[in-house]
């Protein structure tokens, strides 16, 4: 645990991305200092303005339950200098461009802590949603509940000090993206009851315009105003003395209801305040996949990559200790729809990819390897990206899939890059195992020690961020 921490960036929209960033590095450091940078040195750097000014995107961090201390606007680029006048121990950074040469000062240095970078979440991210509002096509939002939840306990259970709640105030909401007015209607509240928590009610809102219930609650969970977030269960009235409930949908002047502050400015005004063609080039590619997206491709692809990995196999002269290591994700499952969110599988509903527990399907076009390798019992195991916290998910995944004949499987600590988790895990496996075949779609399934013969599956279609 570090002493005095920093952590900068555009944060730009703020979502919950840049919440879990916060609280990641929080996590790390008894104090937290961040910032973010002015609106000048975001143009400078990327070439496009922000899409919130350099005064809202600081409010959102001095309103941050994670953020201890935010500072005024830093250069775009973090310096071991910076660190040191800043009199802080550590830097936290994504592990995004940690390659970048003045990341790797930092890190030769000793001064730089990386942390996980939220997936299925950007700032562009958000610009393609609004785009998709603005022309009338479907908006994607981050379907994967499972992840979304992981992180929304995770903040719950770091902030829970056993709090005896007494009074609370219920605001019923169906906010989406969080701005300046949120922020000052929830002040509002905490000035006028005095004494009282401040509980958010978002079980009626399935989804909003730009973010789904469970995106948005991640970032309110994160505010200092907001004590709770119900999601899962209802308020059982005789759990407290008193309770003010308070509907944020309608303008009204009475006791226990606001205003027109509450809708001075809706997501609604921010989108047609954004000139989105400025910011097109940004996801241009990704619409273009969207549209050409063809999943009868997709499907003969794959199958013809599997039928040349079996035939190859087949030929091997495979000994008893020889062993496979396969990926999981888009090798043996099917998760385009599951990670790649932003493309519509028509094919696939809810009756197959069940969000709720994790549960997706096996690729067809990959049975047939899997059944030679189980009739000649050869070995195989698995080293995934996926993290710890869904290996149960992913175990009870594999047996219904029918690959649960698997030697090991090999999931990764949060506090772990991808690539250093793929190749340690390649490590242990190979006291044990002769690898033979590392057969993946990533290039961190295929790189580094250990691999025997590289196998990468391609994909035109699946995307990581």
């Amino acid at each position: 645990m570090y002493d005095k921490g920093f952590i900068d960036g555009c944060f730009d929209g703020f979502h919950y991305g840049h919440a879990n960033a916060l609280f990641l590095s929080k996590q790390n450091c008894n104090n937290l200092i961040a910032a973010t940078h002015s609106d000048n040195e975001i143009f400078f750097h990327k070439k496009s303005n922000p899409l919130f000014n350099y005064k809202t995107r600081k409010l959102f961090l001095q309103n941050c339950k994670f953020v201890d201390k935010c500072i005024n606007e830093t250069p775009y680029n973090t310096t071991n200098e910076i660190i040191k006048q800043l009199n802080c121990d550590i830097f936290f950074h994504g592990s995004d461009d940690i390659d970048k040469p003045i990341l790797k000062k930092i890190n030769d240095a000793g001064n730089l802590h990386v942390y996980n970078r939220t997936s299925g979440i950007s700032t562009s991210d958000i610009l393609l949603r609004i785009y998709n509002y603005k022309n009338g096509r479907r908006i994607y939002t981050n379907q994967d509940v499972t992840y979304l939840r992981h992180i929304f306990i995770n903040m719950n259970n770091y902030l829970n000090k056993n709090i005896k709640y007494d009074k609370i105030v219920v605001l019923k909401c169906s906010w989406d993206l969080i701005n300046e007015t949120h922020i000052e209607l929830l002040n509002e509240i905490r000035t006028k009851y005095i004494g009282y928590y401040i509980f958010i009610d978002l079980l009626s809102d399935n989804s909003g315009f730009i973010f789904n219930k469970y995106e948005t609650a991640i970032v309110l969970i994160s505010l200092k105003q907001v004590d709770k977030v119900i999601l899962y269960d209802d308020i059982n009235e005789n759990n407290f003395k008193e309770i003010i409930t308070i509907n944020t949908s309608y303008k009204c002047n009475s006791d226990n209801q606001f205003d027109d502050k509450i809708s001075k400015m809706s997501i609604v005004d921010y989108i047609h305040k954004i000139d989105i063609n400025k910011y097109i080039n940004k996801f241009d590619k990704l619409l273009l996949d969207i549209d050409v997206f063809d999943y009868n491709i997709y499907k003969k692809i794959l199958k013809s990559q599997f039928d040349t990995i079996l035939s190859i196999i087949q030929t091997k002269n495979i000994l008893k200790n020889d062993h496979i290591v396969f990926d999981i994700d888009e090798v043996c499952l099917c998760n385009l729809m599951y990670f790649n969110l932003n493309i519509n599988i028509k094919t696939f509903g809810n009756k197959i990819y069940n969000y709720e527990n994790g549960f997706i399907p096996i690729n067809n076009e990959c049975i047939e390897l899997f059944n030679y390798l189980h009739e000649n019992n050869i070995g195989y195991s698995f080293i995934t990206g996926r993290q710890d916290y869904i290996r149960n998910i992913t175990i009870n995944n594999l047996n219904m899939v029918g690959l649960s004949k698997y030697h090991k499987l090999f999931t990764r600590p949060d506090n772990c890059s991808v690539g250093l988790f793929k190749e340690n895990s390649r490590k242990i496996l190979s006291e044990e195992y002769n690898i033979i075949y590392c057969i993946g779609d990533q290039l961190t399934d295929i790189s580094g020690d250990n691999i025997g013969c590289p196998i990468l599956i391609f994909n035109p279609y699946y995307t990581t961020k």
